[in-house]
């Protein structure tokens, strides 16, 4: 595993009171913080990402992003013939995001360009700088399909579990249960 920054421990304690799904790796200094996009437990992991919300502005938490497809027990879960081009769809997002840096996501921005589906990620996620503004951003992307170079993601009924974003911190992964929008 690629060591990233680590996560606050008051912000994990603060999604796991908000009804975070939380577990501990054992034999590891791992915990693993499950959300779904828009619960109040995601509230609070976007609000922390959000520069504003810093006290010295300073962004914290650079951690690896990936994509993982749904399991069957998550509820409505696309048919197995659309997993391979959400996965390349999502990762088009996933790739696309990496380079941007805090100002792409200032109020009123326009949304950052995605090209089309033509590969994977790599093996343990995408490295991302100034990656939790970044990677908050990610997960709703992925949930509202971007248009024509999602078509995968934009046929999938409202609701429909996409997958899960993961976001790898030195010492928690948060996942983001990905609900199509």
């Amino acid at each position: 595993r690629n060591m990233t920054t680590s996560f606050p421990l008051d912000v994990i304690q603060q999604m796991k009171d908000a009804g975070a799904e939380y577990k501990t790796i054992v034999g590891e200094d791992l915990v693993v913080i499950g959300v779904t996009l828009g619960d109040k437990a995601h509230d609070i992991y976007k609000k922390h990402c959000l520069p504003n919300e810093l006290e010295d502005g300073d962004l914290l938490d650079d951690p690896l992003v990936n994509f993982t497809l749904p399991i069957p027990n998550m509820g409505v879960i696309p048919g197995v013939q659309d997993m391979g081009g959400i996965i390349l769809e999502a990762s088009a997002i996933i790739n696309a995001y990496a380079p941007l840096l805090a100002p792409s996501f200032a109020p009123n921005a326009p949304l950052p360009a995605v090209g089309p589906a033509v590969g994977g990620l790599p093996v343990g996620g995408v490295s991302y700088h100034h990656a939790s503004v970044t990677a908050h951003a990610v997960a709703q992307r992925i949930s509202d399909g971007p248009g024509p170079m999602s078509p995968t993601i934009a046929r999938q009924p409202r609701g429909t579990i996409l997958g899960h974003v993961s976001l790898t911190y030195s010492n928690a992964i948060v996942g983001i249960i990905v609900p199509k929008s």
